[in-house]
């Protein structure tokens, strides 16, 4: 019998990190009846590409989210979501939980405790499956925590442009280290956005 997908819902700058795959081992040992389907697979990637230019004629439907929100995300039966070091999850994280939500799936919630440090981090990788030590705590959300994700409320969501800022020193160029990703601060400084 195959096993149901789960969604999982991560900030871009844990793509392609090992605390991506050792989130993932997490995953495994808390929801073992599912497969993780994550966005960040190499044919999701293309197709999100794909779908960002097939769009990109119509600007009233452009939305290279929709992707995720109608392709992928409908073949899983729920999600399990992943935040900054905050519990506050990024602008499309949030999104990906609040279509869940909507359409009436199981939504996890990565859970860090709130005083984790890089260095607590670093250990968590290198032995995922020894050191939980309660760093990262897999659960489901609350009823209240899922009103604040429907109302995309400051409590829960980071705003779209803070996101990019916690998620890229330069916006899309180098990356910010997730382990310090919720200690930047708006306004967006000068030089965020490179000049074509």
């Amino acid at each position: 019998m195959e096993r149901r997908k789960i969604y999982f819902a991560h900030p871009l700058n844990v793509y392609d990190t090992p605390l991506e795959a050792a989130i993932e081992i997490l995953i495994y040992e808390a929801l073992p009846e599912y497969e993780i389907e994550s966005p960040n697979k190499l044919h999701h990637q293309r197709g999100y590409e794909e779908w960002k230019k097939s769009t990109a004629v119509n600007p009233d439907k452009h939305n290279a989210m929709a992707y995720f929100y109608e392709v992928v995300m409908p073949q899983c039966a729920g999600c399990v979501s992943m935040p900054f070091l905050d519990r506050r999850m990024g602008f499309g994280v949030n999104g990906e939980t609040k279509k869940t939500i909507e359409h009436g799936e199981p939504v996890w919630f990565i859970a860090p405790t709130l005083t984790a440090t890089e260095k607590d981090i670093h250990k968590f990788i290198v032995q995922p499956n020894k050191s939980h030590d309660g760093l990262f705590i897999i659960r489901k959300f609350t009823e209240d925590e899922m009103k604040l994700i429907i109302r995309e409320d400051p409590l829960i969501c980071v705003l779209h442009q803070e996101t990019r800022l916690r998620t890229f020193f330069v916006y899309n160029g180098l990356k910010r280290p997730y382990a310090e990703a919720h200690l930047v601060q708006m306004p967006i400084p000068k030089g965020f956005y490179p000049v074509n």
